[in-house]
């Protein structure tokens, strides 16, 4: 299958010395309007992971917040390393406009966030 596609690029984000895939995975999962099943989740992502796509973006207001925890789930199934991947998340409006976003809240979501991909720290 990756034979059919051109070699994936990578550009270095900023002075940090991090190869970002120029293409990234979104975490909205859904088709046609309708939300994935896990297995098709699943397949999506290592299809992606294949292709070389080091980069995915989530976010816990994706439908039913699924998007982080396929994503978490797929990395712990396919047993890829967490240094091999670049996440992203975000934090809905939602979210934000309840709590103001001090130091310790904007901690405590990443802490969650992390979490749902299974991440421990």
């Amino acid at each position: 299958m990756a034979d059919e596609f051109p070699e994936m690029q990578y550009r270095t984000l900023g002075l940090t010395g991090l190869k970002i895939s120029v293409i990234g995975f979104g975490g909205w999962l859904t088709r046609q309007g309708s939300l994935a099943d896990k297995d098709t989740a699943f397949e999506c992502i290592k299809w992606a992971y294949d292709l070389g796509v080091n980069f995915f973006d989530t976010a816990e207001g994706h439908p039913a917040a699924l998007s982080e925890t396929f994503l978490g789930q797929a990395i712990k199934r396919f047993g890829w390393k967490q240094t091999d991947l670049v996440i992203s998340t975000k934090v809905s409006r939602e979210r934000a406009c309840v709590r103001p976003l001090l130091l310790f809240s904007i901690s405590e979501v990443l802490q969650e966030q992390l979490n749902a991909y299974g991440f421990i720290i």
